[in-house]
């Protein structure tokens, strides 16, 4: 496996070098859709053990210096998600099991811009080979909505 991860590490850095914000989420969706297809990588056992006690677990595969770009396994425990966050840069999400639900939010400030609200404004699925987009800043929170693990690989 090192050989994968020394190819990965590479074909990140080629992502990295990029200049358009587009271009890197297009070329990570690729990527992204790769590590899904590598049957091997699941085989480990881990990924399928999330912790108990905080109802997920994640994994870093490879990552670059200064964690400015890195691809992880976030395993899940049914029914366990996150709250509303942002990843404050671009991101691509790969479905691997399960099915995992991404609401969408937008903020809105009231008049004396003290109060922050979140309001929806989407919802997308994420089962196995499928990939979501995330732009920077983009407002999400997910949910494993099956009840098995749920295994997914982020950007």
């Amino acid at each position: 496996m090192n050989n994968y991860f020394s190819n990965l590490s590479d074909k990140l850095k080629k992502i990295d070098e990029l200049k358009s914000e587009d271009e890197k989420q297009i070329q990570a969706s690729v990527l992204v859709k790769k590590v899904i297809d590598d049957h091997k990588l699941w085989d480990e056992d881990k990924y399928w053990h999330p912790s108990e006690k905080d109802g997920f677990s994640i994994f870093t595969v490879c990552e670059e210096g200064d964690r400015s770009l890195c691809l992880v396994v976030q395993s899940w425990l049914p029914g366990r998600g996150t709250l509303p966050h942002t990843h404050g840069t671009w991101a691509v999400i790969g479905g691997v099991a399960g099915i995992e639900e991404n609401n969408f939010y937008a903020e809105i400030n009231d008049i004396n811009q003290e109060k922050i609200d979140l309001v929806p404004t989407g919802t997308a699925t994420c089962a196995f080979g499928d990939t979501i987009k995330m732009k920077p800043n983009e407002i999400h929170a997910f949910k494993n909505i099956t009840n098995e693990v749920n295994l997914s690989v982020a950007f």
